[in-house]
């Protein structure tokens, strides 16, 4: 999956999609329903949609890049995240 993603996902395009949580003044501890917000609106997609079943292209890259986001930048374990994003196996997250 990160593969997938390298070229596009940079700190740059991280910190342009949720840099606003860092620069509030105090650290602010990520959670994974902003995460979740901020990339669908980023993608243009709604929340209930990133969290759907539904499998186009549309919905898949956003869902994924989200989930990946929040593996990385939320202490949670890849269960719980899978939960989070409409009840998926741990194993898609690690897609």
């Amino acid at each position: 999956f990160r593969q997938s993603f390298e070229p596009q996902i940079t700190i740059d395009r991280i910190d342009e999609i949720l840099g606003h949580i860092y620069r509030s003044g105090e650290p602010k501890r990520v959670r994974i329903e902003d995460i979740q917000r901020i990339v669908a609106r980023h993608y243009n997609v709604s929340k209930t949609e990133l969290l759907s079943n539904r499998r186009t292209r549309t919905i898949v890259k956003p869902r994924q890049v989200a989930m990946y986001l929040s593996k990385v930048m939320t202490p949670r374990s890849l269960p719980e995240i899978g939960r989070r994003f409409g009840g998926r196996d741990h194993t898609t997250v690690l897609h």
